[in-house]
């Protein structure tokens, strides 16, 4: 638990670091949360939060396809395709259970 806890902060501290906004969280949690970098990471918040993905919704309508895309222009190269698919899940997800 105790390790949990200390990723977890790391994380935010990480967001907090980078300028993350509230709303974005969601956004930022997935993509710092499979990297020990922050430099790469942050580069992709940034190129989804440009292309306006920032959102469950957003990055629903984008798609798979867009996601990698994005990814990739943001020198995401060492991510796998969960990358683009957890998003894609947990954007799912959020909208089944709150019914958006």
């Amino acid at each position: 638990m105790q390790q949990c806890v200390t990723e977890l902060c790391r994380i935010l501290l990480i967001l907090k670091s980078h300028g993350v906004l509230a709303n974005h969280r969601f956004l930022a949690c997935l993509l710092f949360g499979k990297s020990r970098q922050t430099n790469i990471p942050a580069q992709a918040y940034r190129t989804l939060v440009a292309a306006h993905l920032s959102s469950p919704e957003a990055i629903l309508r984008a798609g798979w396809d867009e996601l990698v895309h994005l990814l990739d222009e943001a020198h995401y190269v060492r991510y796998d395709f969960s990358t683009a698919t957890k998003p894609l899940e947990v954007s799912e997800e959020l909208k089944r259970r709150t019914g958006a």
